[in-house]
Protein backbone atom coordinates (compact mmCIF):
# COMPACT_ATOMS: atom_id res chain seq x y z
CA UNK A 1 0.00 0.00 0.00
CA UNK A 2 3.07 2.17 0.95
CA UNK A 3 4.57 1.14 -2.44
CA UNK A 4 1.42 2.63 -4.27
CA UNK A 5 1.17 5.90 -2.57
CA UNK A 6 4.81 6.73 -3.08
CA UNK A 7 4.31 5.56 -6.74
CA UNK A 8 1.50 7.98 -7.03
CA UNK A 9 3.02 10.69 -5.77
CA UNK A 10 6.20 10.55 -7.90
CA UNK A 11 3.71 10.83 -10.93
CA UNK A 12 1.88 13.70 -9.70
CA UNK A 13 5.38 14.86 -8.26
CA UNK A 14 6.22 14.07 -12.53
CA UNK A 15 3.27 15.60 -13.80
CA UNK A 16 3.07 18.94 -11.87
CA UNK A 17 6.78 19.07 -13.31
CA UNK A 18 5.82 18.27 -16.81
CA UNK A 19 3.01 21.15 -17.09
CA UNK A 20 5.43 23.76 -15.30
CA UNK A 21 8.21 22.97 -18.38
CA UNK A 22 5.18 23.04 -20.63
CA UNK A 23 3.98 26.38 -19.63
CA UNK A 24 7.46 27.44 -19.50
CA UNK A 25 8.08 26.36 -23.23
CA UNK A 26 4.65 28.16 -24.42
CA UNK A 27 5.63 31.19 -22.51
CA UNK A 28 8.73 31.55 -23.95
CA UNK A 29 8.02 30.45 -27.58
CA UNK A 30 5.21 33.01 -27.36
CA UNK A 31 7.56 36.13 -26.25
CA UNK A 32 10.63 35.10 -28.62
CA UNK A 33 7.90 34.94 -31.26
CA UNK A 34 6.86 38.19 -30.25
CA UNK A 35 10.14 39.74 -29.85
CA UNK A 36 10.98 38.99 -33.24
CA UNK A 37 7.55 40.13 -34.71
CA UNK A 38 8.33 43.47 -32.90
CA UNK A 39 11.71 43.70 -34.07
CA UNK A 40 10.55 43.11 -37.86
CA UNK A 41 8.00 46.00 -37.08
CA UNK A 42 10.42 48.47 -35.52
CA UNK A 43 12.89 47.76 -38.34
CA UNK A 44 10.71 48.14 -40.73
CA UNK A 45 8.62 51.61 -39.46
CA UNK A 46 12.19 52.91 -39.53
CA UNK A 47 11.72 52.83 -42.82
CA UNK A 48 15.39 51.07 -43.11
CA UNK A 49 15.80 50.73 -46.56
CA UNK A 50 18.04 48.09 -46.72
CA UNK A 51 16.38 45.93 -44.18
CA UNK A 52 12.96 46.09 -45.93
CA UNK A 53 14.80 45.01 -49.18
CA UNK A 54 16.17 42.61 -47.84
CA UNK A 55 12.77 41.31 -46.24
CA UNK A 56 11.21 41.95 -49.32
CA UNK A 57 13.79 39.92 -52.10
CA UNK A 58 14.62 37.52 -49.83
CA UNK A 59 10.96 36.62 -47.78
CA UNK A 60 11.00 32.74 -48.02
CA UNK A 61 14.32 32.98 -45.93
CA UNK A 62 13.96 36.43 -43.83
CA UNK A 63 10.56 35.44 -42.72
CA UNK A 64 9.38 32.00 -44.39
CA UNK A 65 12.37 30.12 -42.51
CA UNK A 66 11.94 31.20 -39.31
CA UNK A 67 8.44 30.91 -39.27
CA UNK A 68 8.50 27.23 -40.37
CA UNK A 69 10.89 26.43 -37.76
CA UNK A 70 8.24 27.73 -35.47
CA UNK A 71 4.99 26.23 -37.02
CA UNK A 72 7.13 22.73 -36.96
CA UNK A 73 7.93 22.97 -33.14
CA UNK A 74 4.14 23.60 -32.64
CA UNK A 75 2.86 20.49 -34.73
CA UNK A 76 5.61 18.49 -32.88
CA UNK A 77 4.83 20.49 -29.42
CA UNK A 78 0.83 20.16 -29.94
CA UNK A 79 0.64 16.19 -31.20
CA UNK A 80 3.50 15.29 -28.53
CA UNK A 81 1.11 16.38 -25.66
CA UNK A 82 -2.34 15.61 -26.71
CA UNK A 83 -1.40 12.16 -27.84
CA UNK A 84 1.65 10.88 -25.51
CA UNK A 85 5.61 10.51 -26.34
CA UNK A 86 6.49 10.39 -29.96
CA UNK A 87 7.86 7.33 -31.39
CA UNK A 88 8.24 5.82 -34.50
CA UNK A 89 10.20 3.60 -37.10
CA UNK A 90 11.26 4.46 -40.06
CA UNK A 91 14.11 3.05 -42.62
CA UNK A 92 15.33 0.37 -40.10
CA UNK A 93 15.66 3.47 -37.25
CA UNK A 94 13.74 3.32 -34.30
CA UNK A 95 12.88 6.55 -32.55
CA UNK A 96 11.99 6.58 -28.71
CA UNK A 97 12.29 9.34 -26.09
CA UNK A 98 13.92 12.60 -26.75
CA UNK A 99 15.19 11.42 -30.86
CA UNK A 100 11.50 10.87 -31.72
CA UNK A 101 10.29 14.47 -31.34
CA UNK A 102 13.68 15.85 -32.47
CA UNK A 103 13.36 13.98 -36.18
CA UNK A 104 10.02 14.48 -36.24
CA UNK A 105 10.74 18.39 -35.96
CA UNK A 106 13.42 17.65 -38.88
CA UNK A 107 10.95 16.10 -40.91
CA UNK A 108 8.17 18.67 -40.39
CA UNK A 109 10.53 21.38 -40.94
CA UNK A 110 11.91 19.91 -44.12
CA UNK A 111 8.72 19.35 -45.45
CA UNK A 112 7.45 22.99 -44.87
CA UNK A 113 10.79 24.29 -46.29
CA UNK A 114 10.44 22.16 -48.97
CA UNK A 115 6.96 23.10 -49.51
CA UNK A 116 7.95 27.01 -49.78
CA UNK A 117 11.19 26.30 -51.99
CA UNK A 118 9.23 24.49 -54.33
CA UNK A 119 6.02 26.65 -54.27
CA UNK A 120 7.90 30.47 -54.01
CA UNK A 121 8.51 31.98 -57.31
CA UNK A 122 13.03 32.47 -57.35
CA UNK A 123 12.50 36.24 -58.93
CA UNK A 124 11.10 38.87 -57.28
CA UNK A 125 9.44 41.61 -59.80
CA UNK A 126 7.21 43.91 -58.53
CA UNK A 127 7.02 46.91 -59.61
CA UNK A 128 5.08 48.75 -56.74
CA UNK A 129 7.68 47.04 -54.42
CA UNK A 130 10.75 48.46 -56.32
CA UNK A 131 9.21 51.92 -56.51
CA UNK A 132 8.80 52.37 -53.06
CA UNK A 133 12.31 51.18 -52.38
CA UNK A 134 13.74 52.94 -54.68
CA UNK A 135 12.21 56.48 -53.42
CA UNK A 136 13.23 55.02 -49.93
CA UNK A 137 16.60 54.82 -50.99
CA UNK A 138 16.19 57.91 -52.32
CA UNK A 139 15.21 59.68 -49.65
CA UNK A 140 18.36 57.58 -47.25
CA UNK A 141 20.92 59.24 -49.75
CA UNK A 142 19.13 62.55 -49.30
CA UNK A 143 18.84 62.52 -45.57
CA UNK A 144 22.79 61.37 -45.43
CA UNK A 145 24.37 64.08 -47.58
CA UNK A 146 21.73 66.67 -45.96
CA UNK A 147 23.39 65.34 -42.33
CA UNK A 148 26.81 65.33 -43.61
CA UNK A 149 26.74 68.81 -45.69
CA UNK A 150 25.08 70.11 -42.15
CA UNK A 151 27.89 68.72 -40.40
CA UNK A 152 30.49 69.91 -42.43
CA UNK A 153 28.95 73.60 -42.30
CA UNK A 154 28.95 73.12 -38.31
CA UNK A 155 32.31 72.25 -38.48
CA UNK A 156 33.68 75.10 -40.32
CA UNK A 157 31.64 77.94 -38.70
CA UNK A 158 33.38 76.38 -35.42
CA UNK A 159 36.62 76.56 -36.46
CA UNK A 160 36.15 80.24 -37.84
CA UNK A 161 35.12 80.94 -34.57
CA UNK A 162 32.56 84.07 -35.01
CA UNK A 163 29.84 82.17 -33.79
CA UNK A 164 29.62 80.57 -30.30
CA UNK A 165 25.55 79.54 -29.73
CA UNK A 166 25.20 75.92 -30.94
CA UNK A 167 21.89 76.42 -31.83
CA UNK A 168 22.51 79.53 -33.80
CA UNK A 169 25.83 77.51 -36.06
CA UNK A 170 22.71 75.03 -36.55
CA UNK A 171 19.90 77.26 -37.77
CA UNK A 172 22.60 79.68 -39.99
CA UNK A 173 23.65 76.33 -41.75
CA UNK A 174 20.46 74.60 -42.20
CA UNK A 175 19.64 78.12 -44.09
CA UNK A 176 22.69 78.16 -46.40
CA UNK A 177 22.03 74.22 -47.11
CA UNK A 178 17.94 75.19 -47.99
CA UNK A 179 19.31 78.15 -50.06
CA UNK A 180 21.99 76.16 -51.78
CA UNK A 181 19.53 73.13 -52.34
CA UNK A 182 16.87 75.82 -53.49
CA UNK A 183 19.78 76.65 -55.57
CA UNK A 184 20.59 73.22 -57.46
CA UNK A 185 16.41 72.42 -58.27
CA UNK A 186 16.32 75.85 -60.16
CA UNK A 187 19.55 75.30 -62.02
CA UNK A 188 18.79 71.99 -62.70
CA UNK A 189 14.79 72.78 -63.58
CA UNK A 190 16.07 75.83 -65.84
CA UNK A 191 18.83 73.41 -67.48
CA UNK A 192 15.99 71.24 -68.36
Amino acid sequence: MEENNQKTKKSTASSIVKRFILFLTITGTSLLGLFLIGGLVMQTLRSDAVYIAIIIKHYPATIGLPLSGFAAFVLVFLLEHSRGPIEFEGLGFKFKGASGPLVFWLICFMAINTGIYTLWTREFHSPVAEKILEDLVSEQIKQVNYDRRLHNCIDKIRKQGKVKDKQKIKDICSQRLIEQINRDISSSVSSD
